[in-house]
């Protein structure tokens, strides 16, 4: 599995799978098929409500603990936020099943982000989380974290799918000290697909007789850091690779589009 290197020097796995919205009846099964699929970046939430199954999944792969990497999120603390944090880690960790994690974000940007912070950087100075990271951060917000803490955030998630790209971080923030950015998914859960109501994506998965997912997995705005996936056919062998419009991203400029 490929991976990159977060700014504390730790591999994470650029490809990872996500429970968001996946119901917790359904997740232990969902996570185990991932797991013997060859994933092992596994990403969940406090709010979410399913990390007792993803640990459950976990317990039952048979996966060396090593080989994983383990991705929660803390939600919105109320004060005193700092405390909080520290007990609301150790409820996730209870409910994975774990001794450690390999990555925690804060979820949302609310309440006492700066407290909430400081109590992931006690965290992670006991060496009970391996990185600590930031989601739903606006760049603004970001920065202003960088710039009065101690611990640059490792990871901040963004959405980078083809019909959302995501809002790249302003100059300002283009420093030794960014935290690497990692993407979202065409799918979330039980939503529905977001490419299914995409009417060109439609007309182009026709012409090239593939279903409208199909060009999304080559779609040009994952960016030259992350995994080229390819669509293989029943045999295991991959498909043609497809041939696509280029799609402009919002942190670059502008690209009139080719045909053909």
């Amino acid at each position: 599995m490929q991976t990159v290197t977060l700014n504390n020097g730790v591999a994470m796995p650029i490809l990872g799978f996500g429970v968001y919205q996946i119901p917790a009846e359904q997740t232990e099964k969902a996570v185990t098929d991932a797991l013997a699929a060859g994933y092992r970046h596994l990403d969940t939430a406090a709010a979410y409500q399913n990390e007792q199954a993803v640990g459950r999944a976990i317990r039952t792969s048979g996966i060396p603990r090593e080989q994983l990497f383990v991705t929660t999120k803390l939600w919105i603390q109320d004060n005193p936020a700092e405390q909080n944090t520290n007990r609301a880690f150790d409820a996730s960790l209870q409910r994975l099943g774990l001794d450690y994690l390999d990555l925690y974000l804060i979820h949302q940007p609310l309440g006492d982000v700066y407290a909430q912070w400081r109590g992931m950087q006690e965290l992670y100075a006991q060496e009970l989380t391996k990185a600590i990271g930031v989601s739903n951060f606006y760049p603004d917000r970001l920065i202003d974290l960088i710039d009065h803490n101690d611990v640059t955030p490792a990871v901040k998630p963004d959405r980078d799918a083809p019909v959302l790209p995501a809002d790249g971080l302003p100059p300002a923030a283009a420093r030794p000290r960014r935290p690497d950015r990692v993407v979202g998914t065409v799918r979330r859960g039980s939503q529905q697909p977001v490419l299914r109501s995409d009417p060109q994506r439609r007309r182009r998965g026709a012409r090239q007789d593939r279903r409208a997912g199909r060009p999304a997995l080559a779609h040009p705005a994952r960016g030259r850091r992350h995994p080229e996936v390819r669509p293989r056919g029943p045999d295991g062998g991959e498909l043609r690779r497809l041939r696509l419009h280029p799609c402009r991203r919002r942190d670059e400029p502008h690209r009139s589009p080719r045909h053909g």
